[in-house]
């Protein structure tokens, strides 16, 4: 008999097999890249529309901006979204989670951006908001980078297609998705957002099909 699990347990373990969409530039870009994009985020909300004009301050490097704005942020602003936080944040999503006791479908999946919000004390509303306007920012300073990471729909449905070829064959989760990513030129948690809301896990009659391939007839000379 399958266990149940209760819903207030299940919300609080990983269970999803790829990051929040929202953070697809934790993964395309690299970590200079990640501090602009926080950077420009924090002058905006610090120092409001004065920070849209390109000229502002751009004698300095990013890493001299990011600190100022960090540091003039909690005056200006009555905010739980410290800089600090909001890296407590993007760790926590995009850190798969070893350490779940129940099953090896829940071991290295990760935490949805509620879930985190829940765990670190903070509003979900708030944290999604963060990471929202943070996709915007990234998407507006890296625009190639974004569209490299979109695909188009003719290929989402062929990838869609191809990835439920092969949970018909035997093939599922992980393995799948790795074999898609590789085929695509993606990475796991870009074919794992296309394919989500397919089956990902083998059907009675799959299973009993391996089963009989497994075990052959003993009667058969």
């Amino acid at each position: 008999m399958r266990r149940r699990i209760r819903k207030a347990v299940w919300n609080s373990i990983a269970h999803e097999e790829s990051p929040s969409p929202l953070l697809w530039w934790c993964e395309e870009l690299t970590p200079s890249e990640r501090e602009d994009v926080l950077c420009v985020y924090f002058e905006r909300a610090t120092y409001g529309r004065t920070a849209f004009n390109r000229a502002f301050r751009s004698d300095m490097a990013f890493a001299a901006r990011l600190k100022l704005a960090a540091r003039d942020f909690p005056m200006r602003c009555n905010s739980a979204g410290t800089l600090d936080t909001i890296r407590a944040v993007i760790n926590a999503a995009t850190t798969p989670d070893t350490s779940g006791p129940w099953n090896k479908r829940t071991r290295g999946c990760y935490k949805t951006l509620p879930q985190i919000a829940r765990d670190l004390k903070l509003k979900k509303d708030d944290v999604c908001a963060w990471c929202r306007k943070l996709d915007k920012i990234a998407r507006e300073l890296f625009p190639v980078m974004y569209l490299r990471h979109e695909v188009t729909p003719s290929v989402r449905q062929e990838i869609r297609y191809e990835y439920q070829r092969l949970c018909n064959a035997g093939k599922f989760g992980k393995d799948a998705t790795q074999t898609l990513a590789t085929k695509y030129r993606l990475t796991p948690s870009q074919v794992s957002n296309l394919v989500r809301g397919l089956r990902s896990k083998p059907t009675a009659e799959t299973t009993t099909a391996e089963t009989v391939a497994a075990d052959p007839d003993p009667f058969d000379f």
